[in-house]
Order: structure tokens, then C-alpha cells, then sequence
């Protein structure tokens, strides 16, 4: 179980969040408040080419809770482990959704848009910055993100075995957030290009299928 991990807790400027616990909470009656999607195991995405790419297996039906934020503050995800081996980028990405997320079933055909990537800077990687600030990545949220309510989605990739076809590995948590926009808000994803989940990752595409010795 130790083998890989998982995302602990979501932290905001206002409390901490704790995330599904894929080994415990399943176990607990009645089922503990959590503030992430529910998935089964922390072991990478099956097949990275499916729907579960987006919130990983099982995280794709909806839960109740929501974090509540405004635009501009800082996010800090807490991992619960990670191996020193399993090098890669983090990503985090925004989806709008288009009515309560609480009500929001994946995959759709609704637009993701990238808001953070740390990857291979100075010879060294993300999860290794990651595991030097005790298992803790932080973002800032845009500062024009509009009022309303988002699936916030955080991924490491690890490539340790990337060399081959689907030998790279995926580790997404999603959350539901509750934004507090700027007031006189505009439609911040215009001219941004958005992707797709499934669909950005190729089992032959740049940054998926790469030797990172």
C-alpha cells in the first residue's frame, strides 16, 4: 500500500480539507466528511486513454462537499507519501462546471484548463521538491477566476517507466471548489486553449512516452 500515495489534504488560507482516504474511509460508518472525489487505491490510473483519467477510478461521481474559496489565494496540497523514485511534473487543473458540481458526472464534454505545472527545473523534478517541503505543493489560484463552482483537479505524473507504451503513470485527486470571484468579473478562459480528460494524454504524445534517464 506504502508504494505510492495519495492526496491528503487540501489547505486554504481559511482550514485545512482532508481528502478520501482510499484504505480507511472506506471502513468508517458513518462515512467521514472528505473533501475529495472518491477513488480505491493509491495506484496510478489503470489505462490513462479512459474516463477515469479525469478523477481517477471511482472519482468520477460526484460528492456533497465543497472547499470554499476566492481568487487568489494559496492552495497547498499535502501528500501523504511519496516514493523518491517516481520522479515527474504535478499539474493542476480548473474544469467549470456547468451547474453544481455536486451534480457533475465525468467524463463530459466540458473544457479543462491547465492553472499550474511544476515539472524538471535545475536538474531537479517536481516530486522531488515535492518530497523536500515534507510532501507539500502549493499554488495561487488566478486572481480573475470568476464566482462559481469548479472541479479542481491535481495530478502527479510519474515517469519513471515512461520509456515504454502506458509506462507513464498517473495520480489524479479532484475536488469540487466554491469560488469567490473578483467583483466586475470577464470570461477568464477566453483565448485560453482547454483540454480534454480523456484525450490530452496519448499513449505516444510529448511528455507521455519519453526516457527520462
Amino acid at each position: 500500500v506504502s508504494a505510492h500515495g495519495f492526496l491528503q489534504t487540501i489547505t486554504t488560507p481559511d482550514r485545512t480539507y482532508p481528502g478520501w482516504s482510499p484504505y480507511t474511509d472506506p471502513h468508517i460508518k458513518p462515512e467521514p466528511k472528505r473533501y475529495t472525489r472518491r477513488y480505491f487505491t493509491n495506484g496510478p490510473v489503470p489505462d490513462f486513454t479512459s474516463s477515469d483519467i479525469a478523477c481517477n477510478v471511482g472519482g468520477n461521481s460526484p460528492i456533497s462537499e465543497y472547499i470554499n474559496v476566492k481568487a487568489g489565494d494559496k492552495i497547498t496540497f499535502q501528500w501523504d507519501t511519496w516514493p523518491e523514485t517516481h520522479k515527474g511534473p504535478i499539474l493542476t487543473y480548473l474544469l467549470p462546471c456547468p451547474g453544481p458540481c455536486s451534480h457533475l458526472t465525468l467524463p463530459t464534454t466540458n473544457t479543462w484548463y491547465k492553472i499550474h505545472q511544476s515539472g524538471y527545473t535545475g536538474g531537479i523534478w517536481a516530486t522531488d521538491r515535492l518530497i523536500a517541503q515534507n510532501l507539500t505543493s502549493t499554488l495561487t489560484l488566478p486572481s480573475t477566476l470568476p464566482s462559481g463552482e469548479y472541479l479542481l483537479r491535481h495530478e502527479i505524473l510519474a515517469l519513471h517507466e515512461a520509456g515504454r507504451e502506458k509506462g507513464a503513470q498517473f495520480y489524479p485527486s479532484c475536488a469540487q471548489l466554491k469560488v469567490e470571484g473578483p467583483p466586475g468579473e470577464k470570461d477568464v478562459w477566453k483565448g485560453l486553449e482547454g483540454v480534454r480528460l480523456p484525450g490530452v494524454y496519448e499513449v505516444e504524445g510529448e511528455g507521455v512516452l519519453v526516457d527520462i534517464y
